[in-house]
């Protein structure tokens, strides 16, 4: 584990309630516990932040490419076609 340091937070009454029930619930020894865990968590919800921006941009990239390439189709044959075929697999 890497060397801990100390890092004195102001928490709202709110969060400092919520912190504290944490730790009587006995899932986490001690505040400082809740804080790391829930630093962690936003870490992870930051990455897959990213990576779902990053595919959205592939995805828009490609859809660009697409287009500049005239690989397009118009969209209402497309919908008709597609509603088409969903009429026909409830049968």
């Amino acid at each position: 584990m890497a060397r801990q340091t100390t890092l004195n937070v102001s928490l709202t009454p709110t969060l400092r309630k919520y912190v504290h029930s944490k730790v009587r619930s006995g899932r986490y020894e001690s505040a400082s516990e809740v804080i790391r865990d829930s630093l962690r968590a936003l870490q992870e919800r930051e990455q897959a932040a990213e990576a779902f921006w990053a595919d959205v941009r592939e995805k828009v990239a490609v859809g660009r490419r697409d287009v500049a390439e005239g690989r397009t189709e118009e969209g209402e044959s497309v919908m008709r076609a597609h509603q088409q075929r969903a009429k026909k697999e409830r049968r």
